[in-house]
């Protein structure tokens, strides 16, 4: 059995957040290394941020995070529109940013992996539908 992983400051920015990325999935780095590396290897490399380029894309994809957030650890959404989001915040939505500020970080990191993965269900028998 492999031992868990926890970001480190020996690791590359895009390594800890692959972690992290993984932690809120309730998956592994291991586990991504199953889909997107040809070797056990491969998680040296990654490490030190050589992950190859060609995988960058799948990997986001995967991880349901855009590529630049992975690369960079920021989303590059305009001012004005986050803006409109925050003024547009309805009741319930209140309501669950009061529960959501009673957990703890790992609560809510697992919250929010949860929240991603119902919405990309959502979307899918959206699409389907």
């Amino acid at each position: 059995m492999s031992k868990k992983l926890k970001p480190s400051e020996e690791y590359a920015p895009i390594f800890n957040r692959l972690i992290k990325l993984c932690e809120m999935r309730e998956t592994s780095v291991s586990q991504l290394l199953d889909v997107f590396a040809s070797s056990r290897s491969a998680v040296g490399a990654w490490k030190n941020g050589n992950i190859n380029a060609n995988l960058i894309e799948g990997i986001a994809k995967h991880l349901n995070v855009s590529v630049e957030y992975l690369i960079t650890g920021k989303e590059n959404r305009p001012v004005i529109q986050q803006k409109r989001d925050i003024q547009q915040i309805n009741g319930r939505e209140k309501e669950l940013l009061e529960y959501f500020r009673e957990l703890s970080d790992e609560e809510q990191i697992k919250l929010i992996g949860r929240a991603e993965v119902l919405a990309e269900q959502a979307k899918l028998k959206e699409n389907v539908g």
